[in-house]
């Protein structure tokens, strides 16, 4: 059986024949209750239709909006989030082989890279349409534009406005992009699901603020796909709305991780998705992660009756976008909001502008607000940068710090 499933030609088929998806569908039905199985069914539904083409399958970047898509009755495909997906499998070395030997340096980004050997195996869908943002990530644009030319499809770059009153060049872009592509919008339809969603999420976040956590962060990164392509489909709808019951009836039950928490962390990017350690290391600790920044609602909820700007304005108000102090005081919201003890700052190796951001934001939290703070250098998908002991006694030290500062023994 591992052999099947590590073969390259059963694994190609399998992704392009709907019987596959029929047996998922079951296994997650099986399997999974509750927002776990909504999540995987989304996850399951949309890379089906990605692989079947029966709508435009849009290769996107992570922070180009998902109602962009679906309002043009399209399916988002991230390549980051697959490339994220082989590494949980354990095919990322593989696909990261391939494009360094293809003369993709390794000290590029290795969600590019491993995305990059995936469309060399042969295992991406083919896109009709690539289309990319310019903020937060300098990699992504590149490498969505030079998988345009492998695969000769349009590609369009959405250069996103630094300050919000120079929104109307982002809003232009848009109407432009959509005309081009030629395809009639539907905002309405689009617009509502995902004001739904933001509803349920909101909920959610609210909740996530009890003591003690009700819904620990690194479940939440693994979830994070939901994040980035959900909104504005129906199962977007149903995965927020039975997180919020499950976490609801989890209070009502007092089923927090009680026996876990001693401290309650704040985490700073993605995470690795690769087997490892850290939160293991942090569970012995009684550490827990009671926030991430990638679960804020930095935006507002969409108006229908100004579509282009609520898109618009959806992508430059990203948290991770715009004035460094900014992004602080976002912060500091969020470490009173969430009763923090600590924060983890997760730095990818080849995200240059991440790291550059890591650094200060340490210097800010640390040295002017006296908040415990770990910069973690690492990769999200090649393991072969992960190094296991040096790594825990870091996390350790860490965790010892914050009992000092609480006047712990």
């Amino acid at each position: 059986m591992y052999k099947l499933f590590n073969n390259k030609t059963f694994i190609k088929k399998a992704l392009n024949i709907g019987l596959s998806y029929e047996i998922a569908k079951i296994i997650a039905h099986w399997k999974a209750e509750g927002f776990m199985k909504e999540a995987f069914l989304f996850n399951i539904e949309e890379t089906k239709k990605a692989y079947n083409n029966n709508k435009p399958t849009v290769w996107c970047s992570t922070f180009v909006p998902s109602e962009l898509i679906y309002s043009i009755g399209g399916v988002p495909f991230m390549p980051e989030v697959a490339a994220g997906f082989v590494s949980k499998i354990g095919m990322a070395a593989e696909t990261l082989h391939k494009a360094e030997s293809d003369w993709f340096n390794n000290d590029l980004c290795s969600i590019h890279r491993c995305g990059t050997g995936l469309m060399l195996e042969g295992y991406m869908p083919e896109p009709d349409y690539i289309i990319a943002s310019s903020h937060l990530c300098d990699g992504a644009k590149r490498y969505l534009q030079h998988i345009s030319q492998e695969y000769e499809v349009p590609f369009y770059l959405l250069e996103t406005s630094y300050y919000n009153n120079e929104i109307k060049y982002l809003i232009k872009q848009i109407k432009e992009l959509i005309d081009d592509i030629g395809i009639t919008p539907n905002f309405e339809k689009v617009f509502k699901r995902s004001n739904k969603a933001y509803n349920y999420h909101k909920k959610v976040n609210e909740l996530r603020k009890k003591d003690p956590v009700v819904f620990s962060g690194e479940r939440a990164l693994n979830l994070v796909t939901m994040e980035f392509m959900s909104f504005g489909s129906k199962k977007g709808i149903k995965f927020y709305k039975k997180l919020a019951n499950t976490l609801e009836k989890r209070i009502r039950n007092n089923e927090g991780i009680i026996d876990q928490q001693r401290y309650r962390l704040l985490w700073l990017h993605l995470k690795p998705y690769y087997s490892q350690e850290i939160f293991t290391t942090l569970r012995e600790k009684k550490a827990v992660i009671a926030f991430e920044e990638y679960y804020q609602l930095y935006w507002e909820k969409l108006n229908i009756d100004k579509p282009y700007y609520s898109l618009a304005k959806k992508m430059i108000n990203h948290f991770g976008w715009g004035e460094l102090k900014e992004q602080k005081n976002d912060i500091l919201e969020l470490i009173n909001n969430y009763n923090i003890d600590g924060v983890i700052g997760f730095s990818q190796w080849g995200c240059r502008q991440n790291n550059g951001r890591m650094g200060m934001l340490k210097k800010e939290l640390k040295d002017e607000n006296n908040i415990p703070f770990l910069n973690i250098h690492g990769d999200l998908v090649d393991s072969r940068n992960y190094q296991e002991g040096q790594l825990r006694t870091r996390l350790q030290a860490f965790v010892e710090l914050i009992d000092m500062k609480k006047g712990g023994k």
